[in-house]
């Protein structure tokens, strides 16, 4: 498993989130693989799944791909199809992943 995490961007919202690579490799457990299939991330797809988790004061949720959020959504499918280019720490903008800004947002931590 491969751990990162990101500020996800969007109009007025900045959300911290933890994305969790699991990839098929040899080195995991039955074990894992029965607790990950039996909470809905599975099978897990030969190049890996990729699940989300928005951090909101211990109200964050996790889901695999299937958010009913454009935010989330955009911005999971971007970090999975991004995920060896795509640094912990990153913004992720959903706005200029969606072509509504020329310039992705800079990190809230800059201001």
């Amino acid at each position: 498993m491969e751990v990162k995490l990101f500020e996800i961007r969007d109009r007025a919202t900045c959300i911290s989130a933890v994305g969790v690579l699991v990839n098929q490799h040899p080195d995991h457990s039955v074990e894992e693989w029965y607790i990950l299939g039996r909470a809905g991330f599975g099978p897990i797809e030969t190049s890996g799944t990729m699940v989300l988790l928005s951090m909101l004061g211990g109200q964050g949720k996790l889901h695999s791909e299937r958010w009913n959020d454009r935010t989330m959504q955009t911005a999971h499918l971007h970090i999975k199809n991004n995920w060896d280019e795509l640094e912990s720490g990153a913004v992720v903008c959903v706005e200029h992943i969606l072509g509504e800004r020329p310039e992705p947002c800079v990190p809230d931590r800059l201001f």
